[in-house]
């Protein structure tokens, strides 16, 4: 009996992988990236490979402007392995958008802080920050960009108990003091 020949795990990741970031500029293709992220058969790849490819298929969703199903798989990243830089950047930059969007577009009243939709808006911003401490945390090289943004966040804090203050607290102490001196 013939035996088929194997192809290795890491070959077939790196495969899908570039074939889904070619579906990424081009908005017409987006619903064909998922489709080839999901005919993935995930049995064979690292918890750190199937982070990834949960984190594509945040990115897609996230362009396609599907919120809720974004978010979802960009926790199901971080969930299956928390050790992805790129799936905390993802996370970070979607909390980050969404942010923005909110409150610049719907001209939201920042300094009324007992508004749900303030609340709602200052919790975006803090799981932002708490994104991309992680990122930090996994890759200092590949995200050391994100501690200017960071500090931005700070200085917009706009609850009154200084929530992102804390989360900086919270998720800063696993990062080495140099990241910091530079800013």
């Amino acid at each position: 009996m013939a035996t088929l020949p194997t192809v290795p795990t890491d070959e077939v990741f790196n495969s899908k992988c570039f074939e889904a970031k070619c579906f990424l500029p081009v908005p017409s293709n987006w619903a064909s990236g998922i489709a080839t992220l999901n005919t993935s058969d995930l049995d064979y790849f690292t918890p750190h490979q199937r982070a990834e490819l949960f984190r594509l298929k945040g990115d897609f969703y996230h362009r396609m402007g599907n919120l809720e199903e974004a978010n979802a798989q960009y926790n199901t990243a971080i969930t299956l392995s928390d050790s992805v830089a790129k799936a905390w950047m993802g996370w970070g930059y979607f909390c980050d958008n969404f942010y923005m969007e909110n409150s610049v577009a719907e001209n939201v009243d920042m300094s009324n802080f007992k508004s749900e939709e303030t609340v709602n808006l200052i919790s975006w911003l803090e799981n932002a920050v708490h994104a991309y401490l992680h990122a930090l945390r996994c890759d200092k090289d590949l995200t050391s960009k994100l501690l200017p943004r960071v500090q931005w966040m700070l200085s917009i804090d706009p609850s009154p108990n200084g929530t992102i203050a804390h989360s900086i607290e919270k998720y800063s102490p696993h990062l080495p003091t140099w990241l910091w001196l530079s800013w």
